[in-house]
């Protein structure tokens, strides 16, 4: 299984935080982590989860977060 390693910059102004958050509400709330996972899914046509090395909270900005993906099928990664 390829492992991608993503190195994130972005502007957090917009967002919850890294973490994906999963209310039991069924709102949506919208986090770094799950924006990229939607995205990263799309390219792949799998479902991912991407792995962040370290977290921030609501607004807070970063320049290099190290993040990885697994994806399962070995011929999504001409996508990538």
């Amino acid at each position: 299984m390829p492992r991608f390693r993503l190195t994130v910059a972005y502007d957090g102004s917009a967002y919850s935080g890294w973490q994906r958050q999963d209310p039991p509400t069924g709102e949506v709330i919208r986090t770094v982590q799950a924006t990229l996972e939607d995205v990263v899914s799309r390219v792949v046509g799998e479902p991912v989860v991407v792995h962040g090395a370290s977290r921030t909270d609501a607004g807070v900005h970063a320049k290099q977060l190290i993040a990885h993906v697994d994806v399962e099928d070995k011929n999504a990664v001409q996508s990538l």
